[in-house]
């Protein structure tokens, strides 16, 4: 009886666990377009106006600012690309190197393929929609 009531409790535990893990914010589907380490490059090469959140899946951090990301894309109604830079193919030392993308996550803001501006780590949801909205395009 003891174990019947003992195996039942954690199974009970476990599906309250699944069902928190499954309804986390963090793992809300991303409101950006995921792309390439090579999509990116194509992007700076071709001289594009764009924002790039470039992220780590091992990151903690990342995680937390993914739902403030998520939010402020689908409220100011703006387009945010965004490279996982954990992700198989997407790691050239020399062009991270090159682009100074030493902390994660990084948001950066390019002008004809330059860049103009940047966001490092941790960053309010506010702090993550003032950036934004100084570079939207109406």
């Amino acid at each position: 009886m003891n174990k019947k009531l003992i195996s039942i409790t954690l199974a009970v535990v476990a599906v309250f666990m699944l069902v928190w893990v499954l309804n986390s914010e963090a793992l809300e589907k991303p409101k950006y377009s995921k792309i390439s380490l090579q999509n990116y490059e194509e992007n700076i090469n071709n001289k594009n106006d764009f924002m790039i959140y470039v992220y780590k899946a091992s990151c903690a951090v990342c995680h937390e600012v993914k739902p403030f990301i998520n939010e402020v894309i689908e409220t100011e109604k703006f387009d945010m690309l965004a490279m996982d830079a954990d992700e198989e193919g997407n790691l050239n030392v020399k062009f991270f190197e090159n682009q100074k993308l030493e902390k994660s996550p990084t948001i950066i803001y390019y002008e004809a393929g330059k860049e103009k501006d940047r966001l490092e780590g941790y960053q309010t949801k506010e702090e993550i929609r003032e950036f934004v909205t100084k570079y939207k395009k109406s």
